[in-house]
């Protein structure tokens, strides 16, 4: 017989449901993988087998009683450790971080605790969920980087330890692990999901989102964790309206962008991202190409912000002046320009600050 901590958060489903698998069969598997091999990969700051465990004699309990408690009965999640989960360490990955136990739920676990979920404990992130390397190592190969810095929560669903984990965006930190991985990683439209009860890096380009092993689990989970009525910080180009449950239908249709990062990239890859067209044109998808505005070239604009907030964020934790956040956002563009256009960056980072 499979592990049950192989199956999709779809399946599992099924399995509880018909009471062919109990979600506490279901935590113990992520559990024994945990035993096995965290040692090797470190991708878990924190790992509650207790209360996971008592969470789901609960929801077994629940469903002998005839009551289903949502779209994530009995399902373990691991958690990016930037993330609060009341009784829960949160530690953002820093030894010198003033970490706490959270006294309340983030608004996203608090929607993933209600649709039924278990949240197995916290997964490793870079600190601050910045641009560190990770300690965290890839379960295929542990010589090999999992990508950040969402590490712990990409490794962790890679390595079997958990159906799915939060983890957050604010360049690549979804993107980037679900693909050095080989899982699915889905970061929403900004403000789609609640960052209250979340450590900043930039408000303005944080997001939370997602890493499963299919697509048909990242939908459910969106369903789960998105706002009916998003309030972004920053303004949007269209209004936000009202969002009905997302359920896929017709023949899928993709974006094939020219230009930008195609230009950049080896031609392994190029030859690559052909070979994944022709496959999902082979499937029966429709591509159509694409060009990137001309804004995107400027994309350094989304440095200024990331490494201003970044800095503000850092100077509020620690309670350096006002003077220290001009140096920490001078100090980070000098490294990100290395000259080029370096005066208008500083000139610009000035200017937000």
């Amino acid at each position: 017989m499979v592990p049950p901590r192989e199956m999709t958060i779809t399946h599992a489903l099924l399995e509880i449901r018909n009471q062919r698998l109990s979600a506490r069969q279901l935590v113990e598997s992520c559990l024994e993988a945990i035993a096995r091999n965290e040692d090797l990969i470190h991708a878990w700051a924190s790992v509650y087998a207790e209360e996971a465990l008592e969470r789901a004699d609960a929801c077994d309990g629940a469903l002998q009683e005839g009551q289903w408690l949502g779209e994530l009965h009995g399902i373990p999640i691991g958690v990016k450790d930037i993330i609060d989960v009341k009784g829960m360490w949160t530690r953002a990955g820093c030894d010198v971080y003033p970490a706490e136990i959270a006294p309340e739920d983030a608004e996203v676990i608090r929607k993933l605790k209600n649709a039924g979920a278990i949240i197995l404990g916290k997964t490793a992130t870079t600190a601050f969920a910045n641009n560190d390397p990770t300690t965290t190592c890839n379960p295929w190969n542990i010589s090999h980087t999992p990508g950040g810095s969402s590490s712990g929560s990409g490794a962790a669903v890679a390595g079997r330890m958990c159906l799915a984990a939060l983890g957050s965006q604010t360049g690549g930190s979804l993107i980037r692990p679900a693909s050095y991985n080989g899982i699915v990683g889905f970061k929403p439209t900004y403000g789609n999901v609640s960052l209250d009860g979340v450590i900043p890096v930039s408000r303005s380009l944080d997001h939370i989102g997602s890493h499963t092993r299919c697509v048909d689990d990242a939908v459910r989970l969106f369903n789960v964790m998105r706002e009916k009525w998003p309030n972004p910080l920053i303004q949007m180009p269209l209004p936000a309206t009202h969002r009905k449950t997302f359920r896929p239908r017709g023949i899928p249709r993709f974006g094939f962008l020219r230009g930008g990062m195609e230009e950049q990239v080896s031609a392994e890859m190029r030859d690559h991202l052909q070979h994944v067209r022709e496959c999902f044109e082979a499937a029966g998808a429709t591509l159509i190409e694409l060009a990137l505005p001309v804004s995107f070239k400027e994309q350094f604009i989304r440095i200024y912000a990331f490494k201003t907030e970044a800095a503000r964020q850092v100077a509020q934790r620690f309670g350096l002046p006002r003077q220290a956040v001009g140096l920490l956002v001078v100090h980070h563009l000098e490294i990100v320009f290395n000259g080029a256009q370096k005066d208008v960056a500083i000139d610009q980072g000035a200017v937000i600050l």
